[in-house]
Formats: structure tokens, sequence, C-alpha cells
């Protein structure tokens, strides 16, 4: 490694081992000389996140990617999210009936999501679409009310907000996109 003289100075390699058979641990030098530890993955394995709505996978050189996952999926993704959250929630973080209510808001919009995607495209997926779009709003404003009357803890809302509306951006895409 050469210090701020220009001249080479003495330094041990860090241990690049991870521990963790699904990477190839190489030590490498930075932009400055500083040896660096690199863990490449080998499969799939070490890519896996906690975002149910990527699909994570190795490409080799390039490293993980987390691809976004779209259409139905992207929306049964955000659904699963919040029905997560709900659950991990202590009682100390929502109130009971504000919880009741959210899951039944989300189990509807659900089931009319998956009604929308067995209908394939036309009229009757289209007002499923909008039924779960309304239900998305319903867990928007059910969160809000919630938050106002101090009967949900700020971070939970602000997740639960987050999902939703990003569930109800991709309904609506969908909604747009489809043939009658």
């Amino acid at each position: 490694m050469c210090g701020p003289d220009g001249y080479c100075v003495a330094n041990t390699p860090p241990d690049c081992n991870d521990g963790d058979s699904n990477t190839r641990d190489v030590c490498a030098l930075d932009g400055s000389g500083a040896p660096q530890c690199q863990h490449q993955c080998l499969n799939d394995q070490p890519c896996a996140d906690t975002d149910l709505c990527t699909d994570d996978h190795c490409q080799g050189s390039e490293g993980c990617v987390h691809l976004p996952k779209t259409r139905y999926d992207g929306v049964t993704c955000r659904l699963e999210t919040m029905g997560q959250l709900l659950a991990a929630a202590g009682p100390d973080e929502v109130a009971d009936k504000v919880r009741t209510k959210l899951e039944g808001l989300l189990a509807r919009a659900g089931a009319n999501l998956e009604a929308a995607r067995a209908a394939g495209t036309g009229k009757r997926a289209k007002r499923k679409l909008g039924t779960t779009a309304k239900l998305l709003k319903g867990v928007v404003k059910t969160v809000d009310t919630a938050l106002r009357k101090h009967r949900i803890a700020p971070a939970l809302a602000d997740a639960l907000r987050q999902a939703a509306m990003g569930a109800g951006a991709v309904v609506n895409d969908l909604k747009a996109n489809l043939t009658p």
C-alpha cells in the first residue's frame, strides 16, 4: 500500500473469509491502494434480503441483484408485508380494534386481487381491481385516523401507509393496462 508520500508502506492484508460457503471471498485494492474485502455471491442464497417485493438473484461478477416484483405479484407482496407488520406488532404498537379492522381490509383486498387475477382481462378483472384499490385507500385512511388518535405507533403507521400506497399504485397501473 502506498503512503501519503508515495512510498510503499508495509501492511497485513485483512482476513476476508466471511465463513459463508455461498460467497467467494477476495482481497482487492481500492482506488487509494488500500486492501478491501469483497464477498462475491456464488448462488442465490446470500442474495436473499428481507424485502418480500424483490426477486433476489446472484448475477455472478455483478453480484446480487434485487429485481422489484411487478403486476399482481407486486401487489401481493405488499399485502403480505402489511400482514407481517401487523402480526409482528405488539399491543403497545397498535390497538386491537385497529389491528382487526386492518386485517379485515387486507384480507378483502387480497381476495379481490386474486379474483381479478383469475378473471384475466375484461370488465370483471377491472371491477375487482377497482375494489382492491378502494380497500387499499381504506387501509391508508384507517392508519391515518389511528395515528391521529394515538392508536398506532408512528413507525408502524408509516410502514403500513408506504406499503398500501405502493400497492395502490401497482393496482392502478394494472387497471390502466387491462384490455376490456
